[in-house]
């Protein structure tokens, strides 16, 4: 008997809801399959989740399972839009200039105003600033999935094959057609 190649995907953490491990790997027919299966699932929130393939044969009775292989990139589902690189560093100097104004901590005590003024010093640090050159020095191709509905990690950087889908299972990354490069002409 020869072994034959299944497609698994797996939920990767997300520290937003709390989960620091990936989820069991879940056996699936196709990508589409489980792209459908996140987006007709309970969670109705963002999920990231890779693919990969694992060889099984029966054998006295028993499946037996080989080790995962082949790992897509990252699949973004439930992503409301695609961000380039200075949308992203838009949105950090943003958030830097609206913690930078003490009016803005409405919170006259508590766990709250604990949380602004931690965030208020993040972003007016050096170690706030050295990350942003970081950011700044990607190639300007660079991509982020954005997810609206999140205020914290709202932006996750789509990494080289990765994909993005919306939040009713339309691929919406990477782009049907070639998009134009710094020079405004298109690479068919």
């Amino acid at each position: 008997m020869q072994p034959e190649n299944r497609l698994y995907m797996q939920r990767q953490p997300d520290m937003l809801s709390g989960r620091r491990k990936p989820d069991a790997l879940e056996p699936v027919e196709s990508e589409a399959a489980a792209v459908e299966a996140i987006v007709n699932g309970k969670s109705k929130s963002a999920t990231v989740i890779r693919l990969c393939e694992i060889a099984e044969m029966e054998w006295q009775g028993e499946t037996l399972k080989g080790a995962p292989k082949n790992w897509s990139a990252d699949i973004h589902v439930g992503v409301d839009r695609i961000a380039s690189l200075e949308d992203y560093i838009a949105y950090q100097r943003g958030q830097q200039a609206y913690y930078a104004d003490p009016q803005n901590n409405t919170a006259q005590s508590g766990l709250l105003r604990s949380m602004f003024e931690a965030s208020a010093a993040y972003y007016q640090g050096d170690e706030f600033e050295k990350i942003l050159e970081a950011v700044a020095a990607q190639p300007p191709e660079t991509r982020y999935a954005v997810y609206d509905g999140l205020e914290l990690g709202r932006f996750r950087k789509l990494e080289e094959g990765g994909k993005a889908y919306d939040r009713k299972g339309q691929m919406i990354w990477p782009p049907a057609a070639p998009l134009p490069s710094a020079d405004n002409t298109l690479d068919i």
